[in-house]
């Protein structure tokens, strides 16, 4: 899943309703496991949505989610979303590809650069990860240097849990002395 542009960002209208919308076709899925899932989501969504996050916050963790569910990692079933606003405030989302030839797949990370370049932008403003559990997925060593190529000092990586946790950082805690 990697959407070129995703839209705008509405900071001054995203809220539970304006989130719930761009997850509704999980809702209308009746499989059973999109039942599993929808129950997943919704207490993912119920946690964040407690918390005091700010409108870019949420719209970013609802569209990591979104990409997140459709994730493919049939090998280790470790499922990742990462959403980016760039310097014109578009939003890019993507999921983890994995591949039998491990080499050959791709982080959420690298699919959401990925859309951002094909919008036409070049600078991640910030960026969030979504973890399928309850530890922080920072990203590995490969995206933190192809998020090096688009961020600047005041990037920020937001890093979000299932359990509702997140923690944010400047780009330049994760890869000092970034070449």
């Amino acid at each position: 899943y990697a959407s070129p542009v995703i839209g705008k960002l509405p900071v001054a209208s995203v809220d539970t309703g304006h989130i719930l919308k761009i997850l509704e076709p999980i809702w209308k899925n009746k499989s059973e496991t999109a039942s599993r899932l929808r129950g997943r989501v919704e207490n993912t969504i119920i946690n964040f949505m407690a918390l005091d996050l700010t409108a870019e916050h949420k719209m970013l963790l609802a569209l990591a989610l979104k990409a997140q569910k459709n994730a493919h990692a049939p090998y280790s079933n470790f499922k990742v979303g990462a959403a980016i606003i760039d310097e014109n405030a578009q939003l890019h989302a993507s999921c983890n590809v994995e591949n039998a030839a491990y080499p050959l797949g791709q982080c959420a990370e690298a699919g959401a650069i990925s859309a951002m370049i094909a919008s036409g932008s070049k600078k991640i403003k910030q960026i969030l990860i979504t973890s399928p559990n309850d530890e922080f997925c920072p990203p590995c060593g490969g995206c933190r240097q192809k998020i090096a190529e688009f961020a600047d000092k005041q990037t920020e990586v937001h890093l979000a849990t299932q359990s509702g946790n997140i923690k944010t950082v400047k780009f330049t805690e994760l890869l000092p002395l970034a070449f």
